[in-house]
């Protein structure tokens, strides 16, 4: 039973969490156009 305001945990792997903030700070510009990412 989950407590009022509380909502469930998204559990994701952290391989899609690392890809979803690269993705976003790609798309947001942060990185500049041809910047090599390693690992």
């Amino acid at each position: 039973m989950a407590a009022d305001g509380l909502k469930p945990i998204k559990r994701e792997p952290t391989s899609s969490l690392i890809a979803d903030q690269l993705r976003e700070a790609i798309m947001s510009g942060a990185f500049p156009q041809g910047t090599q990412l390693g690992e």
